[in-house]
């Protein structure tokens, strides 16, 4: 059977009256599959697949997987469409498993696959690849590792605790840690597209939780010619902390500054907090004094806004103990 974990009819109520579907009719486990826990739910407004991914499954893989789905139905393929709910989430937290809601298709399972079938899953293969090819997130790929691996010889007892004991990619989404309730990211993105997208990885993986876009801009004369679409790419988050701009080999430090992009932040979303407390030192001050449990920081910048990060997380820890 495919029903692992099984929902309180209350929580479940709570969670469909979030999408705005209309009341929740009917719902029923789907036996098929084994992996996750799946339910056919029956709105006012349609038919839903409501799928909570169990222990099994990576949870840092869910925003790339949900994500995908998202763009390859834009994209015009014929795939499942993630809902978001009132507050734009595809991922959700439902009977303590991340939890998402996707649109119901028609169609039967074929049994008896013939060689038009095969066809035809090799065309709509190359439909997905060339429709994916702009899709911005990123995951790794532990079979293509462990498969190249394999191929140089080594044993499989080493491919597996190689991958087992990684520890992933330096500053790119990388986990710096959790204080306080707070959980803090690092990543080196310093340019509107890839803030964005990092700001969208981050709330994906961590439902629920409010998200601070931490920046430090990188050269002046970057962030004055892109001001508007840092401060649009970083008015998704739920707060926005903007530190001194890290100059490089820049010699004009009059044409830009954190607090101008700091309020063009502001004008785009006055429903959010916005600051500049100044150097990466001030800043890591100020978040501290500011984040509360359930929040998640996402500090990016290609200068040095590490520090950022790492301060913080001491400075949590002092608060922490000194309670």
């Amino acid at each position: 059977m495919a029903v692992y974990t099984e929902v309180p009819d209350d929580e479940l109520a709570a969670f469909v009256a979030s999408y705005g579907l209309g009341s929740l009719l009917s719902c029923k486990g789907i036996a098929e599959g084994v992996e996750n826990s799946n339910y056919l739910l029956h709105a006012e407004n349609g038919q839903f697949i409501l799928t909570l991914f169990e222990k099994r499954v990576a949870a840092q893989d869910l925003p790339f997987f949900i994500g995908l789905m998202e763009h390859l139905s834009k994209a015009g393929l014929n795939c499942p469409t993630p809902v978001r709910d009132s507050q734009d989430r595809m991922l959700r937290t439902l009977a303590g498993r991340p939890a998402a809601l996707v649109t119901f298709l028609e169609g039967l399972w074929i049994r008896r696959p013939q060689v038009r079938h095969c066809a035809a899953v090799g065309e709509l293969m190359a439909r997905m690849h060339l429709a994916a090819a702009d899709f911005k997130l990123r995951r790794a790929n532990a079979l293509g590792v462990a498969g190249a691996a394999k191929v140089l010889g080594l044993p499989m007892g080493d491919i597996v605790h190689g991958l087992e004991t990684f520890p992933g990619v330096g500053r790119r989404l990388e986990r710096k840690g959790e204080s306080a309730g707070v959980v803090v990211y690092d990543d080196y993105g310093h340019h509107p597209t890839a803030i964005r997208a990092t700001i969208e990885a981050v709330r994906q993986r961590q439902p629920g939780r409010r998200i601070w876009a931490v920046y430090e801009p990188l050269t002046y004369h970057r962030t004055a010619a892109l001001i508007d679409e840092f401060a649009a790419s970083l008015a998704t988050a739920d707060a926005v902390v903007i530190a001194d701009i890290w100059a490089g080999r820049d010699p004009d430090t009059t044409i830009a500054s954190a607090a101008g992009l700091a309020d063009r932040v502001a004008t785009a979303r006055s429903d959010i907090p916005v600051a500049a407390p100044g150097s990466v030192e001030a800043t890591s001050r100020w978040l501290a004094a500011n984040v509360r449990a359930g929040d998640a920081v996402l500090v990016m910048g290609g200068g040095r806004s590490y520090l950022i990060a790492t301060d913080l997380l001491e400075r949590l820890d002092t608060e922490t103990g000194s309670r």
